[in-house]
């Protein structure tokens, strides 16, 4: 097949969640003959870092095309301008990559593709009045970011100045979040199939009036192919090592973690194992809010800024922590740990989008503070529990996660849509 690929960002490996399975698809559809064009619709941040020359996606595809994505429009000066937007806003003011939709158009047809898949609802917004059959995967539900930052702005370590500009920014969040809402259906019902790569999320669609909505399980690269519990050391003697926020410190769910373990989890893992027996390695660009800033000068954090080989921390942890501790959708780290069988402690947040997590089977999963703590102590003192997690850890990752199981699915729904399409 010849397929379009949209997305909104640089599909590429040792990046944030999005970028990786993207990264991990389309290696797979070059890897089964498919030629596949890619089209990238980014923001400024992502777009910068589609610019690059060199960049590893380019083996895989035929064409590389970037757009960068306008600013949104100041909400308010739109309403006053037009007060009908109000009640029914133009698209562009919703999701500003919709007023990409002539060229992103243009550049579908060009490719001359028997089929596009599109990666996010911000790739999804200009290229869903195309004629090309399509099939929209989902990362998160896009509203969610938004209001988070809004309804849970203590979690995150942000401080809370209520004022007039607070008011009318919650004001406009949630308004635009339930613009949002009705606006990801409007544009998955123009898809020929679509879903989420999260449980819950794939549901929440289909409730939602796209009865057609199906879970899709995520395609991540297998970073751990030598695998085997003979790598990793058990012994007791040496400091318990953890690590956490493997990503871009200032990210919603990132953030929710660290504010959780530092403000809710670190002092009852002091008290259980000792402050001189572990240590947790926070790993990610960016710095700390200012709320806890001086948890960095701890005596059992360290803080390691970004790091260029991930692998050897996940290889040399004896614990990785991703305590999301807000419900946001599914997340990549937590593949990642699989792919690398990890011994992982979760929030049950992060267990909502991913049923395949399953308790004291590949994961442990805690529901407040308390509970993650007695975790973290309960794999430290029980190595028997840290391998058996490891292994099942690893096992569930081929069987679920692995690119050559996630993506004939895709692939083949793919080719249905490209039949129908042919057929009608």
């Amino acid at each position: 097949m010849k397929i379009s690929f949209l997305t909104h960002c640089l599909p590429s490996q040792d990046s944030h969640g999005a970028a990786e399975t993207c990264y991990s698809l389309i290696k797979e559809f070059s890897a089964k003959n498919h030629e596949v064009s890619l089209i990238i619709i980014a923001d400024e941040n992502e777009y910068d870092l589609a610019k690059n020359e060199k960049a590893d996606i380019k083996k895989y595809v035929k064409s590389f095309k970037v757009f960068q994505i306008p600013k949104r429009k100041n909400i308010l000066q739109e309403i006053l301008r037009n007060p009908f937007n109000f009640f029914v806003p133009d698209e562009n003011i919703l999701l500003p990559s919709a007023s990409l939709e002539k060229e992103v158009i243009e550049e579908l047809n060009k490719n001359n593709s028997d089929v596009a898949f599109i990666y996010h609802w911000i790739a999804a917004a200009p290229a869903m009045n195309s004629n090309i059959p399509k099939l929209l995967i989902t990362g998160d539900l896009v509203h969610m970011p938004f209001e988070t930052r809004i309804l849970h702005r203590e979690k995150l370590g942000i401080e809370i100045v209520y004022s007039i500009k607070f008011f009318f920014t919650a004001i406009g969040t949630f308004w635009l979040g339930y613009h949002l809402r009705k606006q990801m259906i409007k544009i998955i019902k123009k898809a020929q199939a679509g879903g989420s790569f999260g449980f819950y999320d794939a549901n929440w669609i289909k409730k939602r009036g796209y009865k057609q909505s199906t879970y899709y399980k995520t395609a991540l690269e297998d970073t751990n192919i030598n695998f085997s519990l003979s790598n990793f050391e058990f012994d007791k003697k040496k400091k318990f090592k953890i690590i956490t926020a493997l990503s871009n410190l200032q990210s919603t769910s990132t953030l929710s973690g660290l504010v959780f373990l530092f403000e809710e989890v670190l002092h009852r893992i002091k008290k259980n194992i000792g402050e001189e027996n572990f240590e947790i390695h926070v790993i990610g660009k960016g710095k700390l809010p200012k709320s806890i800033s001086h948890f960095a000068n701890d005596k059992n954090i360290i803080m390691r800024g970004y790091v260029e080989n991930l692998n050897e921390e996940f290889n040399t942890a004896d614990l990785v922590l991703i305590p999301t501790a807000i419900f946001l959708g599914f997340r990549c780290r937590i593949i990642n740990a699989l792919a690398q069988g990890a011994c992982t402690v979760i929030h049950h947040y992060d267990a909502i989008n991913q049923p395949e997590v399953i308790h004291l089977k590949n994961c442990l999963v805690g529901k407040n503070g308390k509970e993650i703590s007695e975790l973290v102590l309960k794999a430290f003192h029980d190595i028997e529990l840290r391998k058996k997690i490891r292994t099942n850890a690893r096992t569930t990752y081929l069987e679920n996660f692995h690119p050559k199981v996630a993506t004939p699915l895709i692939l083949q729904t793919l080719k249905d849509i490209v039949k129908i399409n042919e057929a009608v």
